[in-house]
């Protein structure tokens, strides 16, 4: 039978030994190796937090100026309302809702303009939603003016020629729905 070891039978290590220098070498390696994983680890942190937060600017911008636009298309149709409740009254107080409609539409306008110049929007579909804005404000002053001088059965005869309207669903087709068709819609220009 073997007799368990004593504690004479250990001996301990030399603590003044020199240390292996393979030993150390490894040891800086890894510590090396342990340094350049946390400063990539700092870096990528910070890239990726970076982006999150330009992502997040960008979002903003975009749903900024899909209400601009979407706020001129309600101002054309809160215009509209007043046109025709005034063509169908005869009454100058159904043409508030026009009155109000166009004295705000035209900053809408120039936010939207200002929104082509930063290219937060492509500088020609800001154009087409101006050009067509203009037509159909024109279209329903032309309108309200017959139908005070000549009377509301000429005005109405303007109407019925389907100039607004198509001018209308031009408009409505240049605004984009919310979040559909965007890429292409706000491409920047190149």
């Amino acid at each position: 039978m073997e007799r368990p070891p004593t504690f004479s039978s250990f001996t301990l290590p030399n603590r003044r030994a020199k240390p292996n220098s393979l030993h150390l070498t490894g040891i800086r390696i890894l510590f090396g190796a342990v340094a350049a994983l946390l400063v990539v680890s700092f870096w990528v942190t910070y890239w990726i937090g970076n982006r999150v937060i330009v992502s997040g600017d960008e979002q903003i911008t975009r749903e900024t100026v899909l209400q601009q636009i979407q706020q001129v298309f309600s101002l054309v149709q809160d215009a509209e309302t007043g046109q025709r409740g005034f063509l169908l009254t005869g009454r100058e107080e159904y043409l508030s809702p026009y009155v109000m409609a166009v004295k705000n539409i035209h900053a809408q306008l120039r936010r939207l303009d200002a929104a082509a110049g930063r290219g937060q929007v492509s500088r020609d579909a800001a154009q087409k939603i101006e050009r067509l804005t203009g037509w159909k404000l024109d279209e329903m002053e032309r309108t309200i003016d017959v139908a005070r001088k000549e009377g509301r059965a000429a005005a109405i005869d303007i109407v019925q020629r389907d100039e607004g309207r198509r001018t209308m669903d031009a408009l409505r087709d240049a605004v984009p729905p919310w979040r559909v068709r965007w890429t292409s819609f706000c491409a920047k220009e190149k």
